[in-house]
C-alpha cells in the first residue's frame, strides 16, 4: 500500500451507510469516535471464537457449514479503489469462496445493509487481489448466536461500486452531506453532538 495516497475501510463504509455525515465528519473534520467499551468486548469475543476455530470442524461450531478450509484477520487492500482492512474471515466451501463477517451486536431480524456492504468491501478487495470469485456474504451475530448469509450479486458489486464513489465524492470535497435526524439512530451515535450546532 502506497503511503501517500489516502485509503478508506470497510468501517468507513459501514459509517457511510449508517449516517453519510458521518463520513465528512471523519475524514474531512477528523473527528473520530473514541474506542468504546462494547468494540473492546466485541474485538475479545472476535478473538475467542479465532482461538476456538483452530480445534473446530465447522464455521464457528456450527453444525450449519463445515469449511474446507477458514482463514481469519485477512489483510486485504485494493488499489483500485483505494480501500484497505482486515477481514474477519475468509472461507472456502466447495470450492467456493465466502466472507465472515462477525458482529458482536445483536441481530435485529434482517442482514442490515450497512453489515452487508461493509462484508462486501472484503469480498470486493479479496476479488482484485486474489482474481478469486466470492460467493456470498456471511454475517455471524455473536450474542444471539445466529449466522445469515446472502449471495453476492452483479447488482450488489454495482451497488458497492456506487457507495465507494459516494464516499469519494465526500472525502475529495465534491459534496458535503447534510446532518438527517434519524432519530433513535442518532439518539445512540457518537457523532450528534456535531450535527446540529
Amino acid at each position: 500500500m502506497s503511503e501517500d495516497l489516502i485509503y478508506i475501510t470497510p468501517s468507513d463504509v459501514k459509517d457511510f451507510l449508517y449516517c453519510p455525515y458521518i463520513m465528512y465528519l471523519k475524514k474531512v473534520l477528523g473527528v473520530d469516535e473514541p474506542l468504546t467499551e462494547l468494540i473492546k468486548e466485541g474485538r475479545e469475543a472476535y478473538e475467542l471464537q479465532r482461538q476456538r476455530s483452530k480445534r473446530r470442524k465447522t464455521l464457528l461450531g456450527l453444525k450449519k457449514i463445515k469449511p474446507d478450509n477458514i482463514w481469519f484477520s485477512v489483510k486485504l487492500y485494493s488499489k483500485k479503489y483505494r480501500i484497505y482492512g482486515v477481514a474477519d474471515a475468509i472461507y472456502k466451501e466447495g470450492g467456493k469462496y465466502s466472507i465472515l463477517e462477525i458482529k458482536y451486536g445483536e441481530y435485529r431480524g434482517r442482514l442490515s445493509k450497512d453489515h452487508f456492504y461493509q462484508a462486501m468491501s472484503y469480498a470486493m478487495m479479496f476479488e482484485e487481489e486474489y482474481y478469486k470469485p466470492v460467493y456470498k456474504i456471511t454475517v455471524y451475530y455473536l450474542k444471539d448466536n445466529i449466522m445469515v448469509s446472502r449471495r453476492i450479486t452483479q447488482y450488489h458489486k454495482k451497488h458497492w461500486l456506487n457507495i465507494i464513489k459516494d464516499i469519494w465524492n465526500i472525502v475529495d470535497g465534491v459534496y458535503i452531506p447534510s446532518p438527517i435526524d434519524m432519530g433513535g439512530k442518532c439518539r445512540v451515535c457518537f457523532y450528534k453532538k456535531y450535527c446540529y450546532k
